[in-house]
């Protein structure tokens, strides 16, 4: 269960470091080209969804490296 208290609040912090650089990043190439969801203002099922999908993208990149680093390998099998 620490594994899983641990996965989330390192999303909430990854979340709150994303806004802080993308609103930063937002101002060099101008105002309204996109829509970002601010974890500032999102509220309830917004924000856990948000948690979820940080948490979901971070597991996805973790599996693509194993699967490259098995390849190099030559572990990777069919």
């Amino acid at each position: 269960m620490e594994c899983v208290d641990d996965a989330i609040v390192q999303a909430k912090e990854c979340l709150k470091i994303k806004e802080v650089i993308v609103q930063t990043r937002t101002d060099c190439k101008g105002q309204g080209s996109s829509t970002t969801k601010w974890w500032s203002n999102a509220e309830g099922k917004e924000r856990r969804d948000m948690v979820i999908n940080d948490i979901r993208l971070n597991e996805d990149s973790r599996r693509v490296q194993e699967a490259v680093q098995q390849m190099q390998q030559g572990q990777w099998t069919n």
